[in-house]
């Protein structure tokens, strides 16, 4: 069974979120999934709006419109169009939790000022709350360097890990994202040295990572597929500095990262690795977080129809 096979793409109709529909129509047509494209529209202020709103070729018919001139390069992608009311963060995990989605593909940058994912944000709320993964895509700058996927094609990806349960989960959906793209997978750990440590205790910490490194090259070893070309590397230094310094270096086309459940995220997205890979990275990163006891994090395989028009 496939791992995704709806993908959620949240739009604003603004410039930047250009780049992540492109990579949700890879996505899409490489992993055979249907798109699901939503706008969600703030909610009428006053009672003259809603009267507004309600009238014909009025507020709806007009988003309704913008909405559908959105439609995937390929024809091969299955497509549809869902256009909803309300507080954004919240209407798209709603969404992705009703339908259910498998994959959300969203920009850091917006008309609501998702840029700096402070938080409150959309995109902060999305990445904590959502059911499933969650792909963004920062706009690079005119100066930047980055690298976004180029004809089509994801070449390498990028798996950093610290051997936790959730880089674990993690690691099953870059398995299948590396076979159905024919990639290389790269897999990063990055030795972190305690502060006020001699050498030789660091030395240590090297000697425990090399241990796991052991471990997950016998992990690796299992993915017998001869598409999957699977490479491992052992840095030091600050992780979040180190991801981002490889994904330049080895012009990675994704980054896939695994995180802890909503406290967990919350916190890591305030001043840590995830919030400073998210910041600089050169390319997509998709987030995906450990089940939290209780909650159903990974959609069903059967997903009810969407509201359509």
């Amino acid at each position: 069974m496939r791992m995704i096979q709806t993908i959620l793409y949240p739009t604003d109709f603004s410039e930047p979120a250009q780049g992540p529909f492109g990579f949700a129509c890879l996505l899409a047509k490489t992993l055979k999934a249907r798109l699901l494209i939503v706008h969600v529209c703030p909610p009428p202020i006053c009672h003259g709006e809603v009267t507004a709103r309600r009238q014909e070729n009025g507020y709806h018919d007009l988003l309704w419109k913008d909405l559908e001139k959105i439609q995937p390069p390929d024809s091969a992608v299955r497509v549809e169009h869902l256009l909803e009311e309300g507080e954004a963060a919240d209407t798209i995990v709603r969404v992705a939790r009703d339908i259910p989605c498998d994959l959300i593909v969203m920009g850091t940058h917006g008309r609501t000022g998702l840029g700096r994912l402070l938080l409150g944000s959309v995109a902060e709320k999305v990445l904590r709350d959502a059911p499933c993964p969650v792909l963004t895509m920062r706009s690079p700058g005119p100066e930047a360097k980055d690298r976004l996927p180029e004809s089509g094609k994801v070449e390498t990806i990028l798996f950093p890990t610290d051997f936790s349960e959730c880089s674990q989960n993690a690691l099953n959906l870059a398995f299948a994202l590396t076979r159905d793209f024919k990639a290389r997978l790269l897999v990063l750990h990055v030795a972190t040295p305690p502060p006020f440590v001699t050498y030789g205790e660091f030395e240590k910490v090297l000697d425990k990572s090399s241990g796991y490194r052991h471990e997950l090259e016998e992990q690796l070893r299992q993915c017998q597929s001869p598409e999957c070309n699977k490479e491992f590397r052992l840095v030091e230094g600050d992780p979040g500095n180190e991801i981002v310094q490889v994904a330049r270096e080895a012009h990675c086309d994704l980054i896939i990262m695994g995180t802890h459940g909503r406290t967990g995220l919350g916190r890591v997205l305030m001043g840590s690795v995830a919030e400073k890979v998210l910041r600089q990275t050169p390319c997509p990163v998709l987030m995906v977080k450990n089940p939290v006891p209780g909650k159903e994090t990974s959609p069903s395989a059967t997903a009810p129809e969407p509201a359509k028009r």
